[in-house]
């Protein structure tokens, strides 16, 4: 399965602006039907056709089709289809490709056109099976905010494809980790505050505060276009004009998330940026069609971040992992935040991954992309990375706060500089979330109340519910 695909647009390809008049389930099962078809015969064009011209404003074509490409027909055909739930005018169905089963909503008209459609693996209790014995943790139980914790990690590291957990809050000054389960399948080492993961695209975060740090050393704008900063056989392409940097940073660009002329084989998808390079990244712009106004609607892009890491490169300087070790780790004391590992004391505490099937894959590694996923960071520098962004040092005060900054903020999409905004009873918080072949993180601080929550795991499932629940705990 393409998991880095679906890891990066599984959050944003659910568009449902359901109307007025809400479809009947009926309505809703003649469209799926249709997509049914479709979808087995392959026929991209003909299941777009079928969006509604709304979803196509916030999905651009080649964005939907890089989608179904990477990720949902190496499943293979379905086979079966069964409907779980109708409400509010959205049906909901698992669907059980030849390799996978998917969660698939979808949301039709009376023109039989589709409003609203998201494709998401199947990991409810019944179909990732719990493992049948308690998972080691460094938590002491003493506390009820320990017990609380330890009953939002069990939901998760209780699954049987799940291997290692850590969990950290900061609050009041004060910093508290919790490790479950194990930093490589039998070694029975718990993850601890040291240990090293992969973040993923809480790295975006780092990218954002990164040009927020040299628009304030007058090095760029955010208004800039983007052709200011390329070759002149990449500037020439009319559909670059009217992208500016902010637009990289914010989502906006109209890029696709992944570029078309990555290599998409299964042996690739073990590692599916390594060799991407900006040859290829330059050959892909030359080519590139905008099928939207830049600035208009939110995509979620990796390739539009890496993109913006190059340029920041290129008026720097410096290699992306020197940026962020001179801009952010050594200001903050953030001693193994890094991309390449190159020191046995860092190599001795870092983990081993695991996919979405609980067998072990490689870490991923990253070349002209750099700058959407490639850290790898410990549980203790990431608590001084969202307390700083609490309490912003003098050093990075005014990066911060510009990162923090909205820069985009129609419909349920409100964005700064790599930060997304999300509301929590009343709260604004500012999040990212991470995810690789075999390593999934959440990150989320809260300015006003004043506590930040980081979650990693040395496994493809994602941590998601166990963040959004930690949110909640704070919040009580």
């Amino acid at each position: 399965m393409k998991q880095f695909l679906r890891a990066v647009l599984l959050s944003v390809l659910f568009i449902c602006s359901v109307p007025k008049a809400k479809a009947t389930q009926e309505q809703n099962q003649l469209v799926f039907d249709r997509v049914k078809t479709f979808i087995n015969d392959q026929a991209i064009d003909s299941i777009y056709a079928m969006l509604t011209d709304d979803f196509k404003k916030k999905v651009p074509a080649e964005t939907f089709k890089g989608f179904m490409i990477g990720s949902i027909f190496p499943l293979g055909k379905i086979d079966k289809a069964t409907l779980v739930q109708y409400k509010d005018g959205v049906s909901t169905y698992n669907v059980d490709f030849a390799t996978a089963r998917q969660s698939v909503m979808i949301a039709g008209n009376d023109d039989g056109k589709i409003s609203g459609l998201r494709f998401k693996p199947v990991t409810d209790a019944t179909a990732v099976p719990r493992k049948d014995y308690k998972a080691a943790t460094t938590n002491p139980l003493k506390t009820v905010f320990d017990k609380s914790i330890d009953s939002i990690a069990t939901e998760y590291i209780s699954l049987k494809n799940t291997v290692g957990l850590q969990i950290g809050v900061w609050k009041d000054e004060k910093t508290y980790t919790y490790g479950y389960g194990e930093t490589a399948k039998g070694n029975g080492k718990i993850p601890d505050a040291n240990t090293l993961f992969e973040i993923g695209s809480i790295t975006k975060t780092f990218t954002g505060t990164l040009l927020a740090y040299y628009v304030n050393e007058g090095k760029i704008q955010l208004s800039d276009p983007i052709i200011r900063y390329l070759p002149d056989s990449v500037a020439a392409n009319k559909g670059l004009k009217g992208i500016t940097i902010q637009m990289l940073s914010n989502h906006t660009s109209g890029l696709p998330s992944v570029p078309l002329n990555m290599d998409m084989s299964e042996q690739a998808e073990l590692n599916p940026y390594k060799g991407y390079d900006r040859a290829k990244m330059y050959s892909f712009l030359e080519s590139y069609s905008n099928t939207m106004q830049p600035g208009q609607q939110y995509g979620y892009s990796n390739l539009a971040v890496g993109l913006l890491g190059t340029i920041l490169e290129d008026i720097s300087g410096l290699a992306y992992e020197q940026m962020v070790k001179k801009v952010i780790a050594d200001p903050l004391d953030m001693e193994h935040t890094v991309q390449h590992i190159m020191h046995d004391d860092i190599n001795a505490n870092i983990t081993s991954v695991y996919n979405e099937e609980g067998k072990e894959v490689q870490m991923w590694d990253f070349d002209v992309i750099a700058a959407a996923g490639c850290l790898r960071s410990t549980m203790s520098d990431l608590l001084r990375y969202a307390a700083a962004n609490i309490e912003p040092s003098k050093k990075l005060g005014k990066a911060m706060q510009l990162a923090h900054t909205k820069t985009y903020d129609k419909g349920t999409d409100d964005v700064g500089l790599g930060w997304h905004f999300i509301s929590a009873k009343g709260n604004t918080l500012l999040w990212h979330n991470g995810g690789t072949g075999g390593s999934r993180s959440f990150l989320a601080f809260d300015p006003k109340k004043r506590f930040a929550i980081v979650v990693l795991s040395n496994s493809a499932e994602s941590v998601d519910e166990t963040g959004i629940q930690l949110i909640k705990l704070m919040l009580r």
